[in-house]
């Protein structure tokens, strides 16, 4: 993150940490699957979600995942290219047993629209599951910032807000990093093993058990834990979504008006339906949000105004209300 530039460098390293957390834990999401299968059954087939990486170009995506795959194998492999994203390709690596993950770099915005993705993400856990049968977990990085609602669910979103110069400097210090060898990987696989054989059931965070191992792993070493080392779920740190719509009020790019249950959001006539419905993809699925042309309305309007806001409040006449919604909205 030192070579790059970014508006808070800390948000970018606790965001990096976070995906490489994902990625030294992908390798065990089938045990993880059996731990989650034997506490909940059938009433949750739910499996690990997948990893979305997401910026725009000469942001690291494709830098930082090769250095996850040299951390994982000890050799310089390049991801696989997005568009060979399909089901039969990944239905080929599940057939020969392997727990590598399936890494796809640079997945096009097509295809995160696509029907045939769209089945292939839904059922790989959910359906197409088995005990007996390991499977690879799946990771992407993508320029598209526009998911569909299925997707929001199944997928974990970690956005890389940096730009890297393309210069004779960075390149020559990124050689020298891949050069380096890093025996990480089996030091954590080995803890990470051992908590998972003693862990009650599965948590909320999905990334729990890897948070812990490399708890572990800094005390061993005698070294102070970095300040960017993302000790709870990323997205309960920082709220990508929250910002970039403070950053659009900021700009005055959009009006906000609201009453008691619903809030109307008038964008900019000079912003295309495309970026519109970007912004709307970003609020959370507890919201119900509808767009025509340039305006978008939100449900409920006091929930919308706590998110937007970022702030804790006290008790309001409005939780019962706000309970049976989000009961009705997970439902």
């Amino acid at each position: 993150m030192d070579l790059g530039q970014a508006s808070n460098p800390i948000f970018v390293k606790t965001s990096m940490f976070e995906a490489l957390l994902y990625v030294l834990s992908a390798p065990f999401a089938h045990e993880y699957m059996k731990v989650r299968r034997a506490t909940y059954g059938n009433v949750d087939r739910r499996g690990p979600e997948f990893l979305y990486i997401y910026g725009p170009s000469h942001n690291g995506k494709s830098s930082f995942l090769r250095f996850a795959l040299k951390l994982l194998s000890g050799y310089n492999i390049d991801p696989i290219p997005g568009n060979q994203l399909t089901k039969a390709r990944v239905d080929s690596a599940v057939s020969v047993g392997t727990v590598f993950p399936l890494v796809f770099d640079d997945v096009t915005p097509t295809q995160t629209q696509s029907p045939s993705v769209e089945n292939l993400l839904k059922s790989y856990w959910e359906n197409s599951w088995k005990d007996s049968e390991p499977r690879p977990q799946i990771i992407m990085s993508s320029n598209a910032p526009t998911l569909k609602e299925w997707a929001k669910s199944r997928v974990k979103r970690v956005d890389f807000n940096v730009h890297f110069p393309s210069t004779a400097q960075n390149k020559t210090t990124l050689v020298g990093l891949f050069s380096q060898s890093n025996e990480l990987f089996k030091w954590f696989s080995e803890l990470y093993l051992d908590h998972l054989q003693v862990i009650r059931g599965p948590s909320d965070d999905q990334l729990s058990v890897a948070r812990a191992v490399i708890n572990d792993l800094y005390e061993y070493a005698e070294r102070t834990k970095p300040r960017y080392l993302p000790s709870q779920p990323l997205e309960s740190i920082y709220d990508s979504a929250r910002e970039t719509w403070q950053e659009l009020l900021n700009m005055k790019k959009a009006k906000i008006t609201s009453d008691p249950i619903r809030s109307r959001v008038d964008f900019d006539k000079d912003m295309q339906p495309r970026e519109v419905e970007q912004y709307r993809s970003l609020l959370p699925q507890t919201l119900k949000t509808e767009r025509k042309g340039n305006t978008v309305t939100i449900e409920p309007s006091e929930i919308f105004k706590v998110w937007l806001g970022g702030e804790s409040r006290g008790p309001s006449w409005l939780d019962p209300f706000r309970r049976l919604w989000m009961s009705l909205t997970n439902s």
